[in-house]
């Protein structure tokens, strides 16, 4: 079995205010690093494709090349979509049996993590982190008027990585753009094809860098893990 990565890097970073959020200090590296580090370690994952900025394909290129990530095999302009910058890679992996889509925008990410999907995979064809809301949810209506209170203990925010057959997540891109549906979420474009995903609860420390602020807990995270390591 063939385990191929996929990141996600080509978004417009317009809640950070900074410029290309992917390429901003965190811990002494750039972010993307510390998003691709895990999944180069990983034993298991032989391939990486990243999507990035038309303009900045050279700079990602000089990041993987200053860190050796050596797995990475290629970076492909994306899209004006997620969704289409997605399709675009998947059409760039070769012989892979199992892909694992991750945002480069979220850096923390573990081997671990990864090792536990993988596992799980294998025996499912999809398979997705994600964690339970914390705080009450409510739906609103157009006017911005609560219609409903949810059950948050059936409500879990979905994470990357999300990990697919390929032949599965595929044919579930090709039905959405057939079919003219668009997500910002993987799994949903496989439940959009009646196939069910399963989830492994996922950590708290698995943040989505967006806003500034993200940027100073994922600092702090970093400096905690550390501390651990030394103890």
């Amino acid at each position: 079995m063939k385990f191929g990565a996929l990141i996600t890097a080509a978004g417009k970073s317009r809640r950070m205010e900074k410029g290309n959020k992917l390429l901003l200090n965190l811990y002494g590296k750039p972010v993307l690093f510390w998003s691709l580090s895990p999944f180069q370690n990983c034993d298991l994952i032989e391939e990486i494709i990243i999507t990035a900025p038309s303009r900045e394909i050279n700079l990602y290129e000089n990041l993987v090349k200053k860190f050796n990530l050596n797995k990475v095999k290629k970076i492909i302009p994306g899209g004006a979509s997620r969704q289409i910058s997605v399709w675009k890679a998947l059409n760039n992996l070769k012989e892979i049996n199992y892909v694992l889509i991750h945002d480069g925008a979220r850096p923390l990410i573990t081997q671990r993590e990864i090792l536990k999907l993988i596992k799980a995979v294998k025996k499912v064809k999809s398979v997705i982190l994600a964690i339970p809301v914390k705080d009450t949810v409510k739906e609103l209506n157009s006017k911005k008027v609560i219609k409903h209170t949810l059950n948050r203990e059936k409500i879990y925010l979905a994470q990357t990585p999300q990990v697919f057959d390929f032949n599965l997540i595929y044919q579930a891109y090709q039905e959405a753009f057939k079919k003219k549906l668009k997500s910002t979420d993987d799994a949903s474009l496989v439940e959009f094809l009646g196939n069910k995903v399963s989830i492994l609860e996922g950590s708290i420390e698995n943040i989505k860098i967006t806003y500034p602020l993200d940027l100073d807990f994922a600092n702090l995270i970093f400096s905690r893990r550390a501390l651990k390591k030394n103890v």
